[in-house]
Formats: C-alpha cells, structure tokens, sequence
C-alpha cells in the first residue's frame, strides 16, 4: 500500500560541502524517507569546469552510495557530471540502502551547460522506491510543459527536482512568487503529482545562487524557503501530502 504522506528532507547547501554530521542527525532523527540534493552539488570548490567536475564522478557516486546507506531512506543525490561515451550528461543519481536504483539524465540543458558540452539526455525515468513512483527531473526541465506532460505519462506519486537557482540582485517578491505558481504549482497539477525542489546556495563556478527550496502540490504552494533566508544554509524537512486530486 502507498503512503498517504512521506517525509522529505531538503538540503539547501553549497556545492562541494557534504552533509555535515550534525545535518545527517537532524534528518536521521526526524524519519526523512527522501533526501533530496540539490543540482551540481557535488561539484568541488576547485573545479573550475564542468570536465573538471566530471573528472571524480565515479568517487562522487561513492558518497551518495555512503549517504543512502546511513539512513533508511532514499537519496536523491543532486546532480553528477557523468562521463558515457565521450560525451557529458548532467546526471540525477538515486540511491537506496547503498544501491544505485537509477539514474536520470538532464534533458533540457541552460545556454551554458550545452556551451560546455553537456549532452541531453534522452528519456525520463521512474524509480520504484518506498512503494512509490519517484520521478527526478533537473533544473531547467521544469521550464518546459512538455516536462510535465511526459512525466505525467509515467504515473509518478512524487516528483524530485535538484536545482541551481541563480541570484538575482533585483527579483522582487511578488515576481518570484508568480514564478513559483507559473512553473511548479502548474507543473505539479499537470503532472497530478507533488513537486519538490531543492535549491543549492553559495556560488557554482563563480556565480552566486539562491536556495529557493519548495514544495508544490497540486492543490497550493505547501513549502517555500522565507525570502529571507534564500542565500542560507537550510535543512528542510517536510511532510509532504500524496495522492491529491488536482482539483
């Protein structure tokens, strides 16, 4: 039987910085069934390019496989630069128990990425976990209707998207908030599934972010990062509502 509600944990952090001890705690003693990274989170302070990022892969899969194995729960391990056959993918690797269980990789590329040779990828996926159909998406996708409208096809109870917002000097409140509602209060009715964004914060290649973690589900906006704190080092935990008709 499914799960009327799980609880996920959303790691609003830096790039390269881990889940410190006292962060694995919190999310261990509050029963978090999903952890969620947010997008190029493994990507290291030294790395100066995507290829450099790529060039630890298999080590950063290493770590989402530790993580997933401290915890009863599932990872959604933000993103990796994944080297496969002489092209580069944008990757969402989810781990159980130490185990890959699947990968996905990012479809709809920024300007930048497709600049410095990320290939898209091809198809989404379903990751069977927890009883539930989990459905990773990246950053950009959620730009796209289409996205949800595939997605939608798979059947998914939950949808898991990493991101990597970028800061805006000038983004007044009530714009971001149209935004929140446009893309994801949409997508997650369209999709008829709950959507959860975890947003990384410091800089990525020497361009600042901000952490506009939240969750959507098809009836309202049930979670979002304070305006306040979307430049902060956050561990949000969740409970996120499933199964809910879309109107």
């Amino acid at each position: 039987m499914k799960p009327s509600t799980i609880r996920i944990g959303i790691h609003q952090a830096e790039p390269g910085t881990g889940v410190r001890p006292g962060e694995l705690d919190a999310y261990r003693d509050a029963g978090v069934g999903i952890l969620v990274l947010p997008e190029y989170f493994w990507v290291r302070p030294g790395d100066a390019s995507h290829e450099d990022a790529g060039a630890h892969f298999e080590e950063d899969l290493e770590e989402v496989a530790r993580l997933s194995a401290l915890g009863d729960w599932v990872v959604v391990g933000g993103t990796v630069i994944e080297p496969r056959d002489e092209v580069w993918h944008n990757t969402c690797p989810v781990f159980g128990g130490g185990k890959e269980l699947a990968r996905y990789r990012k479809i709809h590329l920024m300007p930048g990425e497709a600049r410095h040779g990320i290939t898209p990828g091809e198809s989404f996926v379903i990751v069977e976990a927890l009883g539930l159909h989990l459905a990773p998406v990246i950053c950009a996708d959620v730009l796209y209707h289409d996205t949800f409208d595939q997605v939608a096809s798979l059947r998914p109870d939950l949808i898991l998207a990493p991101m990597s917002s970028p800061f805006r000097p000038v983004d007044p409140e009530v714009q971001k908030d149209e935004r929140d509602r446009e893309i994801f209060l949409r997508g997650a009715a369209q999709a008829g599934a709950p959507i959860v964004k975890a947003g990384g914060v410091g800089s990525l290649f020497g361009r600042p972010l901000q952490g506009r973690s939240l969750v959507a589900t098809p009836r309202g906006i049930l979670f979002r990062t304070p305006f306040a704190e979307e430049s902060e080092r956050r561990n949000w935990i969740v409970d996120v509502p499933l199964g809910l008709p879309t109107t």
